[in-house]
């Protein structure tokens, strides 16, 4: 499995928090102000039985959500609603909760089980379990 990170800025960059500050955050082109931070954040856990994502995501509407499968290409597709509206006048400072539509694609493993995919969701966490195939142990050819 693969997981990318892509970011149009060094994460020590100033300069795109400096402009959100002084600009409001509409004046960067979306994906620079989208590519900073890897959202929602994502957990992998192996065993010898299956591959266990959670995907952080609090506040997501299961309806609006959508796991699809090409290939070995899983791809979780939602959105992360305001839960705070803003106020007529009040300036908000500091916004650290991502809201908005995301897309997030993990490349699954070659021993991934394609048919045997489930997904959950319980206190702001997305588990999606994929069953790993059975390994079998190379067999043995007697010479005759």
């Amino acid at each position: 499995m693969t997981f990318s990170r892509r970011s149009f800025w060094p994460e020590s960059a100033f300069f795109p928090n400096d402009i959100e500050h002084w600009f409001g955050k509409d004046y960067l082109p979306a994906h620079v102000r989208d590519s900073q931070v890897s959202f929602p954040a994502v957990n992998l856990e192996v065993s010898p039985e299956s591959y266990d994502y959670y995907v952080f995501a609090p506040g997501l509407d299961k309806a609006q959500t959508d796991i699809t499968l090409d290939k070995n290409l899983l791809t979780v597709t939602g959105e992360s609603p305001v839960l705070i509206p803003d106020a007529e006048g009040v300036t908000v400072y500091r916004r650290e909760r991502r809201t908005g539509k995301f897309s997030k694609s993990l490349k699954l493993a070659k021993d991934c089980s394609l048919n045997n995919i489930s997904a959950s969701y319980s206190l702001g966490v997305l588990h999606i379990k994929v069953q790993r195939l059975a390994h079998t142990s190379p067999e043995k050819i007697t010479i005759t």
